[in-house]
């Protein structure tokens, strides 16, 4: 760099401007000195000039062509990545209190009727919108009465009249759990975490998943339904597994067995289909509460009456279904000392009888008695 050249520099980020023209000759003879007078005289200079300077020096030291704007650039730099690396470190340690993350629970959307909550020293409340639910916690829904809890953004759990659940886990850990006593409960998943899971256990089997949509009942045969997506099931006694696809069922006594999903199971799971997940239900404004209700309330309706439909169109498969529907179970003694149990809905020269899964016409001449049950 010439002599003019270096002046123009130092005047140029001012680091003695304008040189007096007294120090010019002692500049020109000693320029090797010049940082080093700059840096004693440092006070007046700006933070970026000061900070630019000892880069400066270090590279020239170690033979590299940097110009002293550059150096200024680069340490500009430097600085930069230094203060936001500070500000995210502190932002990670302190968001947990500016700004909480999803609750360590399943808050309460939606409830209606007979639904209380136990917890874990026992007393018992009625379950509202809003309540957050916690591990330890036991839900029971009576007649008529059902809840909707969402877990985070992605789970939505219905528990149906006249059922039972308990809290296992609940975003603790990247299993989480309910566990069903009685009664019914559906769930549909959105895209869960990499290494998360969410399962419903029964009595007799456990069902696992990570995005669908299915409904575990617990009774005297427990039964899985998945409506959408693949369900792991898993017997609980035996450690038999089954990967259950979209529109299939298991029922699982001693054993699992695979059947089609009935069309009143998926009915029953289609409930969640409308529902959207809320975004952060804890601080969502009543209005979106109010919404949501409504969504569940039509949804409702509509599969109600969907279900009647059904019901009044499909063959009862159980005698348990046939005493719902007339109300009564019909024996019918035969000469041969066979009982045929159902209900009669037809007389004459034959005998129609509704039996578990079809109609069966018997000769009148065949009957020795009819009773019921």
């Amino acid at each position: 760099m010439s002599d003019a050249l270096f002046i123009q520099v130092l005047e140029k980020y001012r680091l003695r401007w304008p040189v007096p023209t007294a120090v010019r000759s002692s500049i020109v003879r000693a320029k090797g000195e010049t940082l080093t007078r700059i840096l004693r005289e440092r006070g007046g200079l700006s933070m970026g000039v000061r900070a630019a300077l000892p880069l400066y020096r270090a590279t020239r030291r170690m033979g590299l062509g940097m110009s002293f704007r550059q150096g200024r650039i680069l340490s500009s730099a430097l600085a930069a990545v230094l203060v936001c690396a500070v500000f995210a470190g502190v932002f990670t340690i302190s968001r947990p209190l500016i700004m909480p993350g999803a609750p360590e629970g399943g808050v309460v959307v939606f409830a209606v009727g007979d639904v209380t909550r136990t917890g874990t020293d026992g007393a018992q409340t009625p379950l509202k919108v809003r309540d957050l639910l916690v591990r330890g916690d036991r839900v029971k829904t009576g007649e008529g009465g059902a809840a909707m809890v969402q877990v985070g953004e992605t789970i939505l759990v219905r528990l149906q009249p006249k059922s039972e659940l308990a809290v296992d886990t609940l975003l603790e850990g990247p299993e989480t759990g309910i566990s069903i006593a009685s009664g019914t409960v559906l769930a549909r998943l959105g895209r869960l975490g990499k290494g998360r899971s969410f399962s419903v256990k029964a009595p007799t089997v456990a069902a696992a998943v990570r995005g669908t949509a299915f409904s575990v009942t617990a009774g005297a045969v427990d039964t899985v339904a998945v409506l959408e997506g693949t369900v792991t099931v898993k017997h609980n006694d035996t450690g038999e597994e089954l990967a259950l696809g979209e529109g299939r069922a298991v029922e699982a006594g001693t054993a699992i067995q695979e059947r089609p999903a009935t069309e009143a199971e998926k009915l029953e799971i289609g409930r969640l289909l409308s529902i959207p997940f809320m975004n952060n239900p804890q601080r969502a404004p009543q209005s979106e509460y109010d919404a949501l209700a409504a969504l569940v309330r039509k949804a409702d309706s509509e599969t109600d009456a969907a279900l009647q439909k059904l019901q009044g169109e499909a063959i009862p498969m159980t005698l348990q279904e046939i005493r719902a529907r007339y109300g009564r179970i019909d024996v019918v003694y035969l000469y041969s000392g066979e009982q045929v149990r159902g209900a009669i809905v037809g007389r004459g020269a034959m005998m129609k009888v509704l039996v578990p899964g079809r109609y069966r016409s018997i000769p009148m001449n065949s009957v020795r008695n009819t009773a019921v049950e």
